[in-house]
């Protein structure tokens, strides 16, 4: 009898053993909210973020749940909007074996990205922001330019403040409540020729009219001036003359105060038409827009664009649209860091 047990028990851990060589990642968790768990070789844990769905898994998402996966090989999303069980094997054979090509760096970015924290991200993260595509040869001039004084300013601070390296995200912030005007984006950024977008936060005071100040490329002539009381503006670049490199700047009347100068380099028609035919690519690959998975992959691609004003408005539109989701107000969140806008970020941290 003991051996017979012996025996059946063997058995059991064999077959368990067999069962796990043989099962496969095929997922990667993007986001979740809710009660979701996920249970691989008998044992059922919550479900996080980069977290593991093999073939052999099953995910539990309870009432008002909510599940984001990436295939693990063809990058594939697919969203799980509703509670009951799903497995991973019959998710996985749902989904189109086609991988992505062109837009698979972008998706791995952001699977990678909702791992880490927003220290490790910042630090870790912060030379990407300077990342031009190189899918072409002929991606030169004003874009390299700015990356590369983006990562000397970014080392600079670094050399300045010892602190970032070793000191929590809420210290770094202790002693900045009262700020003033800001800018988006001060380390430079990247603009369509008809569509320069300009952010910034009002600050401290009561500031009410704004003027957004266009200068050359040696911070002494004003190309163009535009009044506004609203803390965004879209400049058309070419009426305004300007047609390459140049600088901006935010001035307030009350209290009155401007800001220092910031880089922008103009996309020439070439860059753009490239840009385009990329962008073009990846949404047929994708085969949507609407999901925050493939705004997540848009707004990836345009930041390595450095067209940050196009990237932030698609990160926040994620977050916007799924408040309760705190994988995308973390991704948010580390896209203003990586940007220079310590600031911002405060509130999403």
């Amino acid at each position: 009898m003991k051996l017979t047990r012996l025996y059946v028990v063997l058995l059991t851990l064999f077959l368990i053993c067999l069962n796990t060589a043989f099962s496969q990642e095929v997922f990667r968790v993007l986001a979740k909210k809710g009660n979701v768990s996920i249970e691989t070789g008998g044992s059922s844990a919550p479900a996080k973020p980069s977290d593991k769905v093999m073939s052999d898994s099953k995910i539990v998402i309870g009432d008002g749940g909510y599940l984001s996966l990436v295939h693990s090989t063809s990058r594939r999303n697919v969203e799980l909007l509703k509670s009951g069980t799903f497995k991973g094997k019959e998710l996985s054979a749902s989904v189109s074996s086609v991988k992505l090509s062109t837009s698979q760096r972008f998706a791995d970015f952001v699977v990678n990205e909702v791992g880490k924290s927003s220290n490790q991200s910042y630090q870790d993260n912060m030379k990407l922001a300077g990342s031009v595509s190189r899918s072409s040869n002929k991606q030169k001039t004003a874009q390299e330019q700015l990356q590369d004084k983006m990562k000397e300013k970014f080392a600079e601070e670094q050399q300045k403040h010892e602190y970032l390296k070793h000191v929590s995200i809420d210290d770094w912030f202790k002693g900045n409540e009262d700020v003033n005007l800001t800018a988006f984006f001060p380390y430079g950024m990247v603009a369509e020729p008809t569509k320069g977008v300009f952010k910034w936060i009002r600050g401290s005071g009561n500031n009410t009219k704004f003027t957004v100040n266009i200068w050359d490329v040696d911070k002494v002539v004003l190309l163009y001036a535009v009044e506004t009381e609203d803390t965004t503006v879209t400049i058309n670049l070419v009426e305004a003359g300007v047609t390459e490199s140049c600088f901006w700047s935010i001035e307030s009347k009350n209290p009155s105060f401007e800001t220092e100068k910031y880089e922008l380099a103009v996309l020439t028609k070439e860059q753009q038409d490239t840009m385009e035919m990329e962008k073009a690519e990846i949404i047929k690959e994708l085969g949507e827009t609407s999901s925050p998975f493939a705004k997540l992959v848009l707004a990836r691609f345009a930041e390595e664009y450095l067209l940050l004003s196009e990237a932030e408005r698609l990160f926040k539109e994620v977050m916007d649209e799924n408040p309760t989701v705190p994988e995308y107000k973390g991704l948010y969140c580390k896209f203003l860091l990586r940007n220079g806008n310590s600031i911002l970020a405060k509130p999403y941290l």
